[in-house]
């Protein structure tokens, strides 16, 4: 259903806009933001899935250190950040949070750099490969 795939989406982008902390407020309601749940694993087969195709990426480097170095400034502005690679690219970047729609990553990205972090948008998500 394009619900429950709606769901994911939103809960998704909440993720990435809910503060970690009570000190670290990001303009969103933390209550709002937790009233959204995932959909349950077994959504119905043949339903339409929404791609999760932008992110706001804050940095990108060589160093896998330097990543981790800002990751945790980020996280510590009150966001939830990721590191990852792309394929054929030796860059490690930064990202926040995952959107259907440009817009979404747009508003996030002003909020970032609200905060004082230089953001663009990232239109890869999909590529995107976890670094632990």
């Amino acid at each position: 259903m394009v619900e429950v795939e709606e769901a994911e989406a939103a809960a998704r982008e909440a993720e990435a806009l809910a503060p970690r902390s009570a000190d670290s407020a990001t303009g969103v309601d933390a209550a709002a933001a937790a009233a959204v749940q995932e959909p349950e694993a077994d959504s119905p087969s043949g339903a339409e899935t929404v791609s999760l195709r932008y992110a706001v990426q804050v940095g990108a480097f060589e160093s896998e250190e330097r990543a981790r170095d800002l990751l945790v400034a980020v996280n510590a502005s009150g966001f939830r950040a990721r590191i990852v690679r792309v394929p054929e690219s030796p860059l490690v970047r930064v990202r926040i949070g995952a959107f259907s729609d440009r817009a979404g990553a747009a508003e996030l990205m002003d909020q970032v750099r609200r905060r004082g972090h230089e953001a663009t948008i990232a239109a890869d998500v999909p590529d995107e490969e976890p670094v632990p």
